[in-house]
């Protein structure tokens, strides 16, 4: 609402009723604001009660990862500064230095950090509002690390500094889900070059003799559930699958791996769901009598296998398929070749011509005529 006051003119003779009547229009206006943003104004949209409890979804929380964070030492615990909000009272409370609560004759067992009223931590028996940490005290010392109860409210540095990347200096992101969107476009990369990169791998090692090609299978009949299990004897790698059913029809088979020991040892039986191995990407025939997926269509899987392994396979839905036979197309590890000895070359000296034979070479049967015959007159 507008405020209307009196103005002052010379000659006036009734200032007193204007001072009284501009006084009594701003008592008016400050008490609409008190009881808006006072103690009973509390459900008022411009209460700072309903502020920060809609802030912080109606739950005591840390504000600043570093606040109140506990230290241990062989008898006490020291909290360090922080700032909290507090459901219970609606308000946010801060202490400046740190504190150390002394845990000197404590009975041993489990205590908890909570913050009171004025904003000082304080050691407790019992979780109650305003908890932020719990501890194990052995009578002599604590047992392990301190556990965060509290949920934590990143302060304005925090929120900033997430927008930054140390190895990417350069970027500079407008707010954190484009850097967490540029970390996953990075990680999509990496994936698929690594996919790649093993591929070549494989087709290189396969190439000099390093591993083989194996599989493993099953056949199914028309119904869900667990087909059959196999225990491998080899290491090796998952790199795809096929399948080929007696007509058209859909079907999907989930597959689990169990580690397990040389016979005689009995065989591991896998969970369906703890030891899954085939992710998200099941082996799936839609609307076809056969389907084949390559090493891309396996690279969510958990592909590593172990000798002696248990790899189980579990129709989780059929459709119009009576019987169909899949397999496992695995890149068996076999061991490295022993080192063969490589017979050292012989050198032939400079040059390609065969050295001559070893020996005196032969003399002439008479001496070669070195002087002419002398003039006549014996003279030379």
């Amino acid at each position: 609402m507008a405020i209307e006051l009196n103005t002052f003119a010379s000659g006036d003779v009734d200032y007193i009723a204007k001072l009284n009547a501009n006084v009594a229009a701003l008592e008016q206006a400050i008490n609409a604001l008190q009881q808006q943003a006072g103690a009973g104004g509390a459900g008022s949209a411009i209460s700072a009660g309903f502020f920060l409890d809609a802030l912080f979804n109606h739950a005591d929380a840390l504000i600043g990862v570093s606040s109140y964070k506990p230290t241990q030492s062989s008898t006490g615990l020291t909290v360090a500064p922080g700032a909290m909000y507090l459901a219970d009272v609606q308000t946010v409370v801060q202490s400046f230095g740190s504190i150390t609560l002394n845990f000197t004759g404590a009975v041993p067992g489990f205590y908890y950090v909570v913050i009171d009223g004025a904003g000082s931590p304080t050691r407790r028996d019992t979780r109650v509002a305003g908890t932020v940490y719990s501890v194990d005290w052995r009578g002599n010392g604590f047992y392990g690390t301190p556990v965060l109860l509290a949920p934590i409210f990143y302060d304005t540095a925090e929120a900033e500094a997430s927008r930054h990347s140390a190895h990417l200096p350069s970027a500079n992101f407008g707010t954190l889900d484009l850097r967490l969107e540029k970390t996953e476009e990075i990680a999509m990369e990496a994936n698929k070059d690594a996919n790649q990169a093993l591929s070549l791998a494989y087709e290189l090692q396969a190439a000099i003799g390093g591993v083989s090609m194996r599989k493993i299978g099953c056949t199914v009949d028309g119904t869900t559930g667990i087909k059959g299990a196999i225990q491998i004897d080899f290491e090796g790698t998952i790199v795809g699958w096929s399948v080929i059913a007696d007509t058209v029809g859909s079907l999907s088979v989930e597959v689990s791996r169990k580690a397990s020991s040389k016979p005689p040892a009995v065989p591991q039986i896998p969970n369906t769901t703890t030891d899954k191995i085939s992710a998200s990407a099941p082996i799936q025939l839609t609307n076809a009598q056969s389907a084949a997926s390559s090493d891309a269509g396996v690279s969510t899987w958990l592909r590593d296998l172990e000798p002696w392994d248990v790899i189980q396979f579990n129709v989780i839905s059929v459709n119009l398929i009576a019987r169909a036979t899949l397999y496992l197309q695995i890149f068996e590890f076999l061991p490295s070749p022993p080192d063969v000895p490589q017979q050292l070359p012989v050198w032939l000296g400079m040059f390609d011509e065969p050295l001559p034979p070893r020996g005196l070479p032969e003399l002439p049967e008479s001496p070669p005529d070195f002087l002419e015959s002398p003039p006549e007159g014996g003279e030379f």
